[in-house]
């Protein structure tokens, strides 16, 4: 029998979302413990949430969901804590809309292996965006080439280094998670940082090849200078 609040939050919706409002800014150790009183979803992050819950132990050993429905400590860095969780609705999706489990036709060679297919399964749910998509500076500065696609970026906070990549719509690729590309700058640095905001355009660098690093915001001025934005 499968937990059913691991794949719904209804009926605690209201609830969640004023109680997540109040706890706000809390780190999220502090947050966990009321997690802890929330959807198998939220309270699995709280340590020792799984010890009282037979059957979400066993749901997470049938799906091997073992290093993704598991709970968070105070060292695990806020990247890592993103991907597992996005990696974990992935997982779940695949198995609550999985073709073969609604009966659908699936266009996989049998040559493929489990996880292949999972990739290639995952790819043709989500369609990719067409360059010229958005409209932030970044994205106008991969149309006009003053930047090119896949132009590694970096940005430094409390003397560590944060890398990430620009796609050809210019999203942002964070190098720590992967995954899905942040829209904008802005969303992309604070997630490094761990912070609410950042000012993504003035603290994002590109490199060049002798070392010297340049901001997002310099270089955009200097191409709108340049007539070229």
């Amino acid at each position: 029998m499968v937990p059913t609040s691991v794949y719904a939050e209804t009926g605690q919706g209201g609830r969640a979302g004023r109680e997540n409002s109040s706890l706000n800014d809390l780190p999220l150790n502090d947050k966990a413990v009321h997690h802890a009183r929330s959807n198998i979803l939220l309270g699995i992050m709280a340590p020792g949430y799984n010890h009282r819950h037979p059957m979400l132990r066993e749901f997470i050993k049938t799906h091997q969901l073992d290093k993704l429905l598991r709970p968070f400590g105070s060292r695990d860095p806020m990247t890592s804590v993103i991907q597992t969780r996005q990696n974990l609705y992935l997982r779940l999706f695949e198995h609550i809309w999985g073709p073969k489990r609604l009966g659908l036709p699936v266009d996989v060679p049998p040559e493929l292996d489990g996880s292949a297919q999972s990739a290639i399964s995952t790819r043709q749910l989500v369609p990719r965006r067409r360059p010229g998509g958005r409209r932030t500076d970044v994205a106008k500065m991969i149309q006009a080439q003053v930047l090119k696609a896949g132009t590694r970026i970096v940005l430094t906070y409390r003397s560590g280094e944060h890398w990430a990549t620009i796609d050809e719509d210019g999203g942002i690729i964070l190098a720590a998670t992967g995954g899905t590309p942040y829209g904008r700058v802005d969303e992309a640095g604070a997630v490094a940082r761990g912070t609410k905001t950042c000012q993504g355009m003035n603290e994002w660098h590109v490199e060049d090849e002798t070392g010297a690093r340049t901001s997002l915001r310099t270089l955009r001025d200097r191409a709108a200078d340049a007539g070229l934005l």
